[in-house]
């Protein structure tokens, strides 16, 4: 789910009252004064949003979505005039342009504008920043002006040598549950995010996720109502509905959410829960590409690549595709390559295919790796090195690439850059073929037949090479024809045999034609 909760906290009250940002507001009432008040939490909030925050972020891009105030202590300060002092805790969600990326870097920031003790980045530029507070709540001697005086309880010269620790997630929790109970759709998603994701300390809860998301969907939520979509899409807490969660998909994307954007053109594109449009497809996949969303980018060119609902046009794929590749998607990275390689939109290029793969490949993009490991294993691009190669396709494999994983089979099997293990062999071509690939059955029905890391059995081997035939794959026929040509494991069967090899010997299948003309089929 999006907007998973990100952050760290940095844990110490400075102790030392200093008057970083202190404003005076007045409020033409007669209310008590008490600092529980009703009036007197107003006034803190709107002091809070309308003279502190633009006095201590000018220049600062940010939005205010929630300012709370809670765990309030009352402390009489003056005999006289019956004025209090307050001291609470203010928590804050707010979405702020900061350009700083690193958890360090935005520690310091809020400690030092702000004297914040409790930074928590609720993902992307969306903070929680939680501080304590003191305010004095007074009447003046007529009894017509009600004065608050508010600041943060931080000191600026600390503000840079706050310790750091791990936030508890509990703790999160227990900060934005009475936020999101109070009504903030902001906070119900989080809180159902947490819930849906289990995050440590945080049983997972699909239903209390789904409860907390449809409070944040009714009240025109993006966030809420795409991840309320994709419960409904994927039957989690609720039965499976296509048509209703194209519904919040929908209203999620015309409040210009990029990713609810992307999610309904792959709707109209494949026809789920809606009826199949490619025109709607490429729409919405432009919308959500001009928002700077990656995947659309990626899917665009993807259409435009293969012709759905537009003329083939390889020019226009490789610039979507490279746009989507600098906002670092491996995906689109590798495609890149793949373009590069095969002179598809550029000039065939080995070098520039192997650099792309080479940067998808260190995003852990497997097919990346996959594609990396065939250069290096093939030579080009690059010096042929078996052993690097051996490298990156089990860096695939074990990120369940099946092509992968059948190739680490066989460099195992052969002794081709790494010591040669039959049993290795074994265990990856099974991993492969657990995925349904048909090579991987026809490398166990070859271990099979040759008696290699298992004992010699002609009947298993035939069942693995049937596997493999199921599957379309012209070789595993040719392997079957033979046994049945020659009678190995088998009786011999002409008929079965030509009836097996037909449709590869008709596809023009090299082995096949061969085996035909020797064979007199």
């Amino acid at each position: 789910m999006k907007k998973n909760i990100l952050g760290y906290v940095a844990a110490g009250l400075i102790g030392a009252f200093a008057y970083q940002a202190g404003y005076l507001d007045s409020f033409f009432s007669t209310s008590s004064v008490k600092c529980d008040s009703k009036a007197a939490l107003d006034l803190s909030k709107s002091i809070i949003k309308d003279k502190l925050f633009p006095e201590a972020f000018k220049g600062v891009s940010y939005q205010i979505d929630e300012i709370d105030i809670s765990t309030i202590v009352t402390k009489k300060i003056d005999k006289d005039t019956g004025a209090r002092g307050c001291s609470a805790q203010s928590n804050i969600i707010a979405d702020f342009d900061i350009n700083r990326h690193t958890f360090d870097e935005q520690y310091k920031y809020f400690n030092f504008i702000l004297g914040s003790n409790n930074i928590v980045n609720l993902g992307e530029n969306k903070f929680l920043i939680s501080s304590s507070v003191f305010y004095t709540t007074e009447t003046t001697t007529d009894k017509k002006q009600y004065i608050v005086n508010l600041k943060f309880d931080g000191d600026r010269t600390k503000g840079l040598y706050g310790t750091k620790a791990q936030i508890s997630n509990e703790e999160t929790f227990e900060i934005l549950l009475p936020i999101a109970k109070k009504g903030n759709a902001e906070a119900q998603n989080i809180i159902a995010n947490m819930y849906n994701n289990g995050t440590i300390g945080i049983d997972v809860n699909y239903k209390e996720a789904f409860r907390w998301y449809e409070k944040a969907a009714k009240q025109n939520h993006a966030w809420g109502l795409y991840n309320l979509a994709s419960y409904y899409e994927y039957g989690k807490a609720t039965a499976i509905d296509k048509i209703k969660a194209f519904e919040l998909y929908s209203k999620s994307a015309n409040l210009e959410n990029e990713e609810a954007q992307n999610k309904i053109a792959i709707m109209y594109s494949n026809g789920d829960g809606v009826t199949k449009d490619y025109k709607q497809a490429l729409y919405w996949y432009e919308k959500s590409a001009n928002n700077g969303f990656s995947w659309a980018m990626h899917n665009l060119a993807d259409m435009y690549y293969n012709g759905y609902g537009v003329q083939k046009n390889y020019a226009k794929a490789f610039e979507l595709f490279y746009k989507s590749a600098n906002h670092y998607n491996a995906d689109s990275q590798n495609r890149i390559a793949n373009m590069y390689y095969a002179g598809q939109g550029e000039a065939q290029n080995y070098s520039k295919a192997f650099d792309w793969y080479k940067k998808s490949a260190n995003n852990g993009f497997h097919w990346g790796q996959y594609n990396l490991a065939n250069m290096y294993y093939n030579g080009k691009g690059v010096i042929q090195d078996y052993v690097k190669a051996f490298e990156l396709y089990k860096k695939a494999a074990d990120q369940n690439n099946y092509e992968s994983q059948t190739i680490v089979g066989t460099m195992y099997r052969d002794g081709k850059g790494v010591k040669q293990d039959n049993a290795k062999a074994l265990e990856y071509f099974e991993k492969s073929a657990s995925n349904n690939y048909d090579w991987a059955f026809l490398q166990l029905g070859y271990m099979h037949y040759a008696g290699m890391g298992v004992k010699k059995n002609y009947l298993n081997a035939l069942e693995y090479f049937e596997k493999s035939s199921n599957l379309n794959n012209y070789k595993a026929k040719c392997e079957i024809a033979k046994m049945y040509l020659d009678g190995v494991g088998v009786d011999k069967n002409i008929q079965k045999a030509k009836n097996v090899l037909e449709i590869a010997y008709k596809n023009n299948y090299e082995e096949a034609k061969q085996i035909w003309q020797k064979y007199k089929l």
